[in-house]
C-alpha cells in the first residue's frame, strides 16, 4: 500500500509539471519521486542510452504473470480457504524457482588480446564479465542461469569427438588480458561440448564457489572451448573462428525479496449479493495511471499502465455490512453519533489490494521482469 500511496501523491505533480520524471527534466526529482523509485528498487529514473530488445523469455513470464493476476482476482473463494497462490506466493512457474524479480543481464566482457598465442586443444576463450550491482542486499538468489549462445557453428556440432567446454572464475576485467588475470582462475566445470545444441544454459548456484557465498556486485567468468583431436585441421580451424565470432552469453537472475512477497489476496465469497452502494458512500473509484503521464514511458516497457483506483465516500450511521466494516469501526460510529464532537466518523480506506508485474530497463540497461504489491485498490472499507 505504501508504493500506491506515493504513486497517487506523485500523479499531481507529474500532470502539472512537463516533460514529466525522465533525466532530461531539469532540476532535482520530488521528495516523492525520489520515495516512489526507491520503494520500486531504484535510485534514479532509467535512461537507456541503448534499448536491448526484450528476450522472448520474459515477454512470456511477463505475459503468465498477468494471467495468473487476473484469475486470482476471478477466483471465488471462502474466507481463510488457500489456494496455489498463498501456497506458493512469488513462484516463477515456467522456471521452477521461487522469485519475485528476474533480470536478464549482458556481458559486458568484449574481447581479449591474449599475450601468447592459443595453443591446441584450446580453441576459443571468452571472458565474460556480468554487472549485478543492482542487486539489493535483501534479495535472495534462486536461479543464476548462464545462457550461452552458440550460433550457427554450435547448431551444426562440432566437427570431431572429444570437444569440451570449461567454464572458470576468474579475477576482475581490470586484470584482463594480463598474465595476472590468466593465472588466478578458479576452474568450475568443464563438461563436453553437446552437439547440434546452439544454446546451452549452466545452473552458476549449482558449482560450489559461486553457490555457496553470496553473488558478487561483479561477476567475472572465463569460457573455454576445446577442441578434440579428431577432424581435420582446416574443419578444425573453421569451427573455432565461427565459435569466436558468434559466441554470446547472458546471465538469468532471479531472486525473491521476502518483504516484498505475500500470498495472493483471494477475495471473498459473499454470502448473499449486496446491494449497491449509494454513490456517496465509501466504495472504489476508478483511478488509471499511465506512466506516459508520468514520463516514465521511456523505461518502462510493459504495462503502458494500470487501473490503481483509490477509496472515497462516506462512512455514515449506521454502517451496512457492504461497507466491509470491523466492529471497532461500528463502535467509532456509535460514538459519534453520541458524541459527534469527540469522535469522528470512520474512515474510508483501501482494504484489499493485488499486485502487478512490471517489465522495465533498470539503471544498467537490463530488462527486468519485477513484482510489485499493493499497487491496486480492489475493495474499500470503513475502518
Amino acid at each position: 500500500m505504501h508504493s500506491l500511496c506515493l504513486l497517487l501523491l506523485l500523479l499531481p505533480l507529474t500532470l502539472t509539471l512537463t516533460p514529466g520524471l525522465g533525466r532530461a527534466q531539469p532540476g532535482p526529482l520530488s521528495p516523492q519521486a525520489v520515495a516512489l523509485l526507491r520503494a520500486l528498487g531504484l535510485s534514479e529514473p532509467p535512461a537507456p542510452r541503448q534499448p536491448r530488445p526484450v528476450p522472448p523469455l520474459l515477454w512470456r513470464l511477463f505475459r503468465k504473470s498477468q494471467e495468473k493476476l487476473a484469475a486470482a482476482k476471478e477466483t471465488q473463494e471462502p474466507e481463510g480457504a488457500e489456494g496455489p497462490e498463498q501456497a506458493q506466493p512469488c513462484h516463477v512457474e515456467e522456471l521452477g524457482v521461487p522469485g519475485n524479480i528476474v533480470r536478464l543481464v549482458p556481458d559486458r566482457g568484449g574481447s581479449v588480446q591474449l599475450e601468447e598465442p592459443a595453443l591446441p586443444p584450446l580453441c576459443a576463450e571468452k571472458p565474460l564479465f556480468f554487472n549485478l550491482s543492482a542487486l539489493a542486499p535483501e534479495e535472495q538468489p534462486t536461479l543464476v542461469r548462464l545462457e550461452l549462445h552458440l550460433g550457427p557453428a554450435g547448431a551444426q556440432g562440432p566437427p570431431g569427438p572429444g570437444w569440451e567446454l570449461s567454464l572458470s572464475l576468474a579475477p576482475g576485467p581490470q586484470l584482463w588480458g594480463r598474465q595476472a588475470h590468466w593465472h588466478h582462475r578458479q576452474l568450475l566445470l568443464t563438461q563436453p561440448l553437446p552437439p547440434g545444441r546452439d544454446t546451452i544454459h549452466l545452473d552458476l548456484l549449482d558449482l560450489g564457489p559461486v553457490g555457496a557465498s553470496p553473488l558478487p556486485r561483479n561477476l567475472s567468468l572465463v569460457l573455454e572451448i576445446l577442441h578434440g583431436s579428431g577432424g581435420d585441421g582446416n574443419g578444425t580451424e573453421a569451427a573455432c573462428a565461427s565459435l569466436g565470432r558468434s559466441l554470446e552469453a547472458s546471465l538469468l537472475v532471479v531472486t525473491l525479496h521476502p518483504q516484498q512477497c505475500r500470498p495472493v489476496a483471494r477475495r471473498r465469497r459473499a454470502v448473499a449479493p449486496a446491494a449497491p452502494a449509494p454513490d456517496r458512500v465509501c466504495r472504489p473509484h476508478q483511478l488509471y495511471v499511465s506512466f506516459r503521464d508520468v514520463g516514465w514511458h521511456d523505461w518502462i516497457i510493459a504495462p503502458r499502465g494500470f487501473m490503481a483506483n483509490y477509496c472515497r465516500g462516506s462512512c455514515p450511521f449506521p454502517l451496512a455490512t457492504q461497507l466491509n466494516s470491523v466492529n471497532h469501526a461500528i463502535l467509532q460510529s456509535l460514538m459519534h453519533s453520541v458524541a459527534p464532537a469527540q469522535t469522528p466518523l470512520p474512515c474510508c480506506i483501501p482494504i484489499r489490494l493485488s499486485p502487478i508485474s512490471v517489465l522495465f530497463y533498470d539503471n544498467g540497461d537490463n530488462v527486468v521482469l519485477r513484482h510489485y504489491e499493493d499497487m491496486v485498490v480492489d475493495e474499500c472499507g470503513c475502518r
